[in-house]
């Protein structure tokens, strides 16, 4: 019912003041949700900017594809799996990215299986445009089972001078990576923990910060994946970008929210035909 429609079928003899209480029903619900409309989806993203879900068309340029994520049917994600060449990876565009002198965060999800002896090594992180070996790697990070390289038990790591252990990650499980970098320090800070909608600043979530490994004044635009076990299959999906500093928010809602958001929605609509 508009604000119109309230004067009009508003009776001749409704005392002043109940019809005014009417009014300010109206105007009050109604402001109401339309704040929570407003304010869900900016809630959700949390600053950040979608990149890429993999629910399109292949963006990517380089080895692998988008493919069913093993974990959700319904679900899509980009996939790369290792032969016996490798390392073998792919790009994918941030567009103007984070300049120089500037923080931005770069947030996605990961996943690796494993091979017959339990081993996998999958790195992700950003990269100079069209990176072609290691040293093209700016700030990054990694899953890499090689006790060799990484602390026993602490196969997560960062790039620091060599590989900085971040903590304990197993093949099959899905990672929410936060890759805050700071181009200006020309520092990494990777943060990462497990769960749906967990932001980095639940208490699960382990951090460490590393050097960049390749030091310049230009914007990161880039983000490059490899695959560097044989036989594994290396996974990537919800990458989101915020050009504005750190953002430890994850950009992805859990599933509670946006029942949460439904449900409010819902029930203003209930008040609003109720009171019509």
């Amino acid at each position: 019912m508009r604000f119109s429609d309230t004067l009009k079928t508003s009776k001749p003899d409704q005392k002043p003041h109940k019809l005014m209480k009417k009014i300010h029903h109206h105007i009050t619900t109604a402001s109401i949700c339309g704040m929570l409309a407003f304010l869900a989806p900016a809630t959700s993203q949390a600053n950040f900017s979608l990149v890429d879900s993999m629910e399109g068309a292949n963006n990517w340029t380089g080895a692998g594809g988008i493919v069913t994520d093993p974990a959700n049917p319904s679900n899509n994600v980009y996939g790369i799996t290792a032969g016996e060449t490798t390392p073998i990876g792919a790009t994918l565009g941030l567009g103007s990215g984070i300049a120089d002198g500037t923080t931005g965060t770069l947030f996605f999800r990961i996943r690796s299986t494993a091979d017959a002896s339990g081993d996998f090594d999958w790195v992700f992180g950003s990269s100079i445009d069209s990176p072609t070996d290691w040293g093209d790697y700016i700030g990054y990070g990694g899953m890499n089972s090689d006790e060799s390289r990484t602390s026993p038990g602490e196969p997560m790591f960062v790039r620091d001078d060599g590989f900085k252990s971040v903590g304990a990650a197993s093949a099959d499980t899905w990672y929410n990576v936060w890759l805050v970098l700071d181009n200006d320090g020309k520092e990494t800070t990777m943060y990462y923990n497990t769960g749906l909608g967990t932001p980095a600043t639940d208490s699960s979530t382990l951090f460490a910060s590393g050097a960049f490994r390749n030091v310049n004044t230009d914007a990161i635009t880039t983000l490059w994946v490899r695959n560097n076990e044989p036989g594994t299959t290396g996974y990537i999906d919800d990458i989101y970008l915020d050009t504005t500093g750190s953002n430890l928010a994850n950009p992805i809602p859990e599933p509670s929210s946006y029942a949460l958001i439904a449900g409010m929605l819902g029930l203003c609509w209930i008040m609003l035909r109720r009171r019509c």
